[in-house]
């Protein structure tokens, strides 16, 4: 559990081996997050905003508060923004622009983003940047490796 009590509005998050499940707490033991049904969770076409008990959104992970998200609306208006999407977005789930922490931050904050595929991103941008070093670093070396030999 997190370590304050769930308040109205907090954006809380289940966390996964390998990512974070993301929700909205709105009161009561219910959350409203962005997911597949039961027994569909890879089915993205299946995907839409649904309201579920505590334990459903947890199931059996950890959960954290993000402390993170800009609070641009009250709790109140924050579920009320939740509230008024349950049942939508079926079909447009996207893993890298419309996930269930995009969902979350919107609405709390008005701005729809993931930190998780930020940091994927940036990740793999460095990568890539180490990458080309690497083989420039190597070029290089052979290039300078055949002036000496001459």
């Amino acid at each position: 559990m997190p370590r304050r009590p769930l308040k109205k509005g907090d954006v809380i998050f289940a966390q996964d081996v390998l990512y974070r499940h993301y929700g909205i707490y709105e009161g009561d033991g219910k959350v409203i997050d962005f997911s597949a049904s039961k027994g569909h969770e890879t089915d993205a076409n299946d995907a839409c905003i649904r309201e579920k008990s505590l334990s459903a959104f947890a199931n059996g992970r950890p959960l954290a508060i993000d402390g993170t998200v800009e609070e641009n609306f009250s709790p109140n208006e924050t579920v009320r923004r939740a509230r008024s999407q349950i049942g939508k977005k079926k079909g447009e789930y996207n893993l890298a622009t419309n996930n269930c922490e995009h969902f979350a931050r919107e609405c709390k904050s008005g701005k729809s983003e993931s930190k998780q595929v930020q940091k994927v991103v940036t990740g793999a941008v460095a990568a890539a940047g180490v990458l080309v070093a690497t083989t420039v670093a190597i070029a290089i070396a052979k290039k300078n490796g055949e002036h000496k030999e001459s």
